[in-house]
């Protein structure tokens, strides 16, 4: 917070206790108790809006959408004067702080804020939008206009610098609640969870229960017409010599009084000007609890009911803390209403009047005190003879899968307990608490949000872990698991049989297949092979490749191998193939490797699609192997812990190969340095070096080492980085494979990189070479961990003569290095024919399904490894 601007150190003679309250995504919020200094304060009084003015505008605006808008920590978004700050502060044990916004807490911020966002959308207040506190709503005829209407209102906050929180608003809805009632085009309709109580009471079944329930209905007798005709079938069970009998006359009668006492004039729309009234009350089995208002005669109306059954701890615990209960659960159920308003509550259990005053004492009645301590009420002693609402509402069956939010005890009570050591650790005077869990938080409709993330995050749990662990992971194979494999797979097991025992199956057709098929195919150690015989441009003319034949039973996990795991780095359709063509074989592979990558969620999520450029390019002749090497800083990286928060890119365009390397500061003598010892002393020196204009690459140091070793220093022009495009190619390649595997957990970049970099050497450049980095350098084909399970070591030695086999690697290096210029070139001429011509915008169409592009990073994470 004192980060963010919202707090700073304070001297002030001025001091109040905080509470760290826990908000259900993890995140913590300071709530200071300002209930002296609101006792000093003079109350400001602002009009909010009027349920009975918002239906008539609604009416009259004929609107048919809406949206719901909710401010993005609202009051800490406006600033407090200077002389307001000191009165804010309060004790840590960390020293004093004030704030410099304005806090929650004080008895004048929700009319402060309320008055400041009315000014703030004045133009259209009552026309297109209505604002209580910084809950918005915005209402329209038709979608078109609602469109101009909310494109209004984000004028007006843009213009104001205020921010809306996405995740609580609603756009374009046919229904939407709004300040605790349904509101649709037909009107203002009241939420069914406010009148469950009464009509879930099912038929009484003996006089007691009927007596009950009259005394709920006599209570508010003056406001139902014919009151004594309505309740005389229920009145006459109520004789003394009259025998119990329910008939369909009592079920009439009581059927009516439930719809009396849940519509108007009993139940009214709640006015925000004034105090509301809470009556609350516990039984042994249930508690029940009624909102209302006194009308301009006094007479109280019902806003609401509630209740709930007592569990069965619950029902053992002792009365004053069922009662407290019924407290907790009532304004928790009533938040919004009561949260930014004062109240009054009525029970007739006489200890709830101490609440307040409960200080260092321990246990569930000292843990509740704290929780309510954010809400301005006043608790008064009424008996239970008075109290015949919530009575009968305590004592009635409740339905068990009513639609309300239930205040889950377990939860208060797992909140609190860690408060109870706390004050014994702290100061009295500051009353430092440790974070607990706030249950009326403004966040609180997402806690199933919260739980399904945990969910999320436990199914996740493979991307999140070490990357040498997942590759390990990945290749937990044998020769003896692949031969069952191939045994039990139906056209690899068939084939496996005519070569070794000249059996066929029975079917003709697949009998004349496998004896077309059988001569591409050889068993080695009981094991199925695949001969692959490249051909065309880019291939050695008397190669041949041998294939393992893969079951489908372990296709998959050599598509994860070649495509998800650290070392493969997401490769495209066409490298993941040619990838995995060099080693493996299975039918219709490439549609296979194609639906895999196409349906590959880490993809789709973290690639970008570069917007192709219409100038002509110029691309740079091709060379030789490090004849000239590309360089480039990556950065903006977060911090890891080593310190690192760049990575310094070098790029030979010829063989495509990479290396990176991570940086502290990415300063001039950090990059020479491993310009010098990781580059040139290990590959020797370069004809040409190619870099942007940074200071680190135009240094004195690096001209030094350049003149030193006779290497052509070679500059991109400024705001052009295509020039240097071996290496932007590869940052953006380079950034969106550690996307993949370090997008929650950012800071663990550097343990990617390197396996990231492998995978970039060992991958087929199909655009280009035709080749794979590493065969270009060594003249020979890379080992995937997987290759080392699944291939048999006798398809993998040399041969015997060393100086046979030598010969033969460095024909074959020279050979495919002459190939693989001959393909840059042609990739380039071909790159740039396409290239040079007018690019088509991609077409959508209505009701197609496409990725949202992810246009802002959260505030902690970097954009280079933000999903797109």
């Amino acid at each position: 917070m004192e980060e963010q601007g919202i707090i700073r150190k304070s001297m002030s003679p001025w001091s109040s206790p905080i509470l760290l309250v826990a908000k259900p995504n993890g995140e913590k919020r300071v709530c200071v108790d300002y209930r002296k200094l609101n006792r000093l304060t003079k109350i400001y009084t602002q009009s909010l809006p009027n349920l009975s003015d918002v239906l008539d505008t609604l009416g009259e605006k004929h609107a048919q959408t809406y949206s719901v808008c909710d401010m993005r920590q609202g009051f800490w978004q406006l600033e407090l004067d200077e002389q307001s700050k000191e009165k804010t502060a309060f004790m840590t044990h960390r020293g004093q702080y004030e704030f410099n916004r304005l806090p929650y807490g004080l008895a004048n911020s929700p009319a402060t804020f309320n008055m400041i966002m009315n000014e703030v959308i004045r133009d259209l207040n009552w026309k297109s939008a209505l604002v209580y506190v910084d809950d918005i709503l915005i209402y329209s005829k038709n979608f078109e206009e609602h469109l101009c209407h909310l494109a209004a209102l984000f004028d007006k906050l843009i213009e104001a610098n205020l921010k809306l929180k996405p995740s609580k608003c609603q756009f374009a809805c046919k229904e939407v609640q709004y300040l605790g009632h349904i509101i649709t085009k037909e009107g203002i309709a009241v939420d069914p969870e406010k009148t469950a109580s009464v009509h879930s009471f099912a038929a009484p079944k003996n006089v007691k229960e009927v007596r009950m329930f009259l005394g709920l209905c006599n209570y508010y007798r003056k406001f139902i017409h014919n009151y004594s005709k309505i309740t005389s079938p229920l009145n006459q069970l109520l004789h003394k010599d009259q025998q119990f009998h329910w008939t369909d006359e009592c079920q009439r009668s009581l059927e009516t009084l439930k719809t009396k006492l849940t519509s108007a004039p009993i139940l009214v729309f709640p006015d925000f000007n004034k105090e509301f009234i809470l009556h609350t009350d516990a039984s042994g089995t249930a508690i029940g609890y009624v909102l209302g208002q006194h009308d301009k005669d006094k007479k109280l109306r019902v806003i609401a009911y509630g209740g709930r059954m007592l569990r069965k701890p619950e029902q053992r615990w002792d009365v004053k803390d069922r009662e407290c209960l019924a407290l907790v659960v009532a304004i928790k159920q009533f938040h919004v209403y009561l949260a930014n308003n004062k109240f009054h509550v009525y029970t007739d259990h006489i200890a709830l009047q101490y609440l307040h005053r409960i200080k260092e004492s321990t246990g569930r009645l000292a843990r509740w005190s704290m929780y309510l301590q954010t809400y301005n009420f006043e608790v008064h002693y009424q008996p239970g003879k008075d109290n015949v609402c919530a009575d009968f509402l305590s004592r009635i069956q409740h339905p068990e899968n009513q639609r309300q939010r239930r205040l889950s005890i377990d939860e208060i009570e797992a909140t609190y307990t860690a408060t109870d050591q706390s004050r014994k650790e702290t100061n009295q005077q500051s009353s430092v608490i440790q974070p607990v869990q706030s249950e009326h938080s403004d966040e609180s409709k997402h806690e199933s949000v919260s739980a399904i993330k945990a969910v999320t995050e436990a199914d996740n749990q493979y991307r999140n872990a070490d990357p040498l662990l997942m590759m390990i992971e990945t290749t937990n194979l044998t020769q003896g698991r692949i031969q069952a494999a191939q045994n039990e797979d139906e056209e690899a097991g068939q084939m496996l049989q005519y070569i070794e025992q000249n059996t066929l199956p029975q079917d003709k057709k697949k009998a004349d297949v496998i004896v077309r098929e059988s001569n591409h195919y050889v068993v080695s150690n009981g094991i199925l092979f695949h001969h692959y015989y490249p051909r065309g441009k880019g291939h050695l003319s008397d190669r041949v490749i041998k294939q393992l034949v893969v079951p489908k039973s372990l296709q998959n996990d050599v598509l994860l191998s070649y495509h998800d795991a650290i070392i493969a780095a997401h490769p495209g359709i066409d490298r993941t193939y040619n990838n995995i063509r060099m080693k493996y074989y299975w039918k219709r592979m490439y549609s296979d490797i194609e639906d895999y990558v196409k349906t590959c969620i880490e993809c789709q999520q973290g690639k970008t699609n570069p917007h192709s450029k219409r100038a002509p390019l110029q691309p740079l002749p091709a060379t030789g192997v490090f004849e000239r090497i590309h360089m480039d800083i990556l950065c903006n990286l977060p911090q890891s812990a080593g310190g690192f928060n760049q990575i310094l890119l070098v790029v030979c365009p010829f063989s495509k190969w990479c290396e990176a390397f991570p940086l502290k500061t990415g300063g001039a003598v950090e990059t020479a340095r491993i310009l010098y010892n990781e580059i040139i002393c290990r590959y020797g020196p370069c004809r040409q070096i190619l870099t942007d204009l940074g200071k680190n690459f135009t240094s004195n140091l690096v001209k030094e080492i350049c003149k030193i070793f006779q290497i052509t220093k070679l500059n991109t022009s400024s705001y052009h980085p295509e020039c240097n495009a071996a290496t932007e190619r590869q940052n953006r390649t380079l950034a969106t494979s550690l996307r993949m595997y370090c997008h929650d957990n950012q800071s663990t970049w550097p343990d990617y990189l390197q396996g990231v970099m492998m995978a970039f050497r060992n991958t087929i450049q199909t655009e280009s070479t035709q080749y794979s980095p590493y065969y270009l350098v060594f003249g020979r084909e890379p080992r995937n961990p997987i290759d080392i399970a699944l291939i048999p070591e006798s398809t993998k030695g040399l041969s015997k003569d060393a100086e046979s086999a030598l010969k033969l690697i460095v024909d074959n290096l020279t050979q495919a290095r002459k190939i693989a210029k001959t393909n840059i070139e042609a990739a380039q001429q071909k790159y740039k024919t396409q290239h040079d011509k007018k690019v088509e915008e991609p077409s959508f169409y209505i009701l197609d399904k496409v990725w949202l592009y992810c246009t802002r990073t959260p505030i902690g994470l970097s954009p280079k490894l933000q999903r797109k």
